[in-house]
């Protein structure tokens, strides 16, 4: 493969791995939006996360325009000063974005769990990787003195480089791994103790443990980040390159898949309205994850006007409460989607069966005849 083709294929992988990453992002957006209305901060960073992705191929494919995937010999400096900064400017979103994306996952696990040392645990592995990132990134464009000697070839004889970024880089790929598999191994221990059946446990828990192929992903990045520091640097910084995207997008899908269930049971395992002469209306509140609430009673006035009123409109309602089981503790397991809310009331003990919420659901049959 030459060095041409090396540039070139590494763009078609990047700009794949992105583009399914934000198909997942837009279905979590519109899961949590539209189905279970519950946007949080772990949402927010996953957009940010997303961004910085894009950004970083964004960038990456600026430089191969100026020679990134190439031999650094056979370019002109002009070319391969480009060709490093752009790709220099990739990387540092990339540094970032690794660890927002798995701020995202922390987040979200911190909002189901209570548990004192889980949150504490969750807590310190974020900070210390985002730490960690942010030293490597100013380590990273400070290397030499004046700091544009590090990408411009022109000043590179006659700067002062004496700091080596390769233990730094090392020590953050490091970090990543640990962070990768802490997080792929974690959420088992937190959603074991949700109220949920134990088939929807081992969902999460297995999907979220796909996060050990972002740690495997993560090995050979933290590998090349020691062997692609070379002179070469615009042609042998390719695989690096190519693993810092796979490690971000895998962690994201990794992330986003559980959180799609919710949206898959609403597409899949709902009745929907349908243009026959009898269907199902579901009021606002059923099917999300809105806590219930208490009903006011309905006077013998007003049921006899709003009866009238359907019967006005040649409507035959029916009026069917629904007893469904609120979760009783601090964390926010509701996320996971109304389904989990609903069978934790098959796992919990009698005294919590009897917190219960009042959920109304109106069936409306429409007649009419061809006359």
């Amino acid at each position: 493969m030459t060095g041409s083709e090396k540039g070139q294929a590494a763009l078609a992988v990047m700009w794949t791995l992105t583009a399914i990453t934000l198909v997942f992002l837009c279905l979590r957006l519109v899961t949590r939006y539209f189905i279970i209305d519950q946007l949080g901060f772990d949402d927010y960073t996953y957009v940010v996360a997303a961004i910085l992705l894009v950004l970083y191929t964004t960038f990456t494919h600026v430089a191969e325009g100026y020679g990134f995937g190439r031999s650094i010999y056979g370019l002109e400096i002009k070319d391969a000063t480009a060709a490093i900064k752009w790709e220099m400017v990739g990387q540092s979103f990339s540094i970032i974005g690794m660890a927002v994306s798995k701020i995202s996952l922390g987040l979200f696990l911190l909002r189901l769990t209570v548990v004192h040392w889980h949150r504490v645990a969750i807590w310190t592995v974020m900070g210390v990787l985002l730490a960690d990132s942010i030293a490597t990134v100013i380590s990273f464009w400070f290397q030499c003195n004046p700091p544009r000697a590090i990408f411009d070839l022109e000043l590179r004889p006659t700067a002062k480089c004496d700091w080596d970024i390769t233990p730094v880089a090392i020590t953050l790929g490091v970090c990543c791994v640990i962070s990768d598999f802490f997080f792929a191994a974690f959420p088992t221990l937190i959603v074991w103790d949700l109220k949920m059946k134990r088939q929807e446990k081992i969902f999460i828990s297995v999907s979220m443990g796909l996060g050990f192929i972002a740690g495997a992903a993560g090995i050979v990045r933290t590998y090349e980040v020691a062997t692609g520091f070379t002179e070469n640097y615009t042609e042998d910084t390719v695989p690096l390159i190519v693993w810092s995207c796979a490690e971000q997008s895998v962690t994201m899908i990794c992330i986003g898949i559980p959180l799609l269930r919710p949206l898959y049971r609403h597409a899949f395992k709902r009745d929907n309205l349908s243009t026959s002469s009898k269907a199902q209306y579901h009021k606002y509140g059923e099917g999300t994850d809105k806590e219930s609430y208490k009903m006011r009673g309905i006077s013998k006035k007003e049921r006899a006007g709003k009866e009238a009123s359907n019967a006005s409109l040649g409507l035959d309602s029916q009026t069917v409460t629904d007893i469904g089981a609120l979760n009783n503790n601090s964390s926010n397991e509701h996320i996971l989607g109304i389904d989990t809310i609903r069978n934790s009331s098959d796992a919990g003990s009698s005294g919590n069966r009897l917190n219960r919420g009042i959920r109304v659901k109106e069936d409306v049959q429409v007649e009419w005849s061809n006359r």
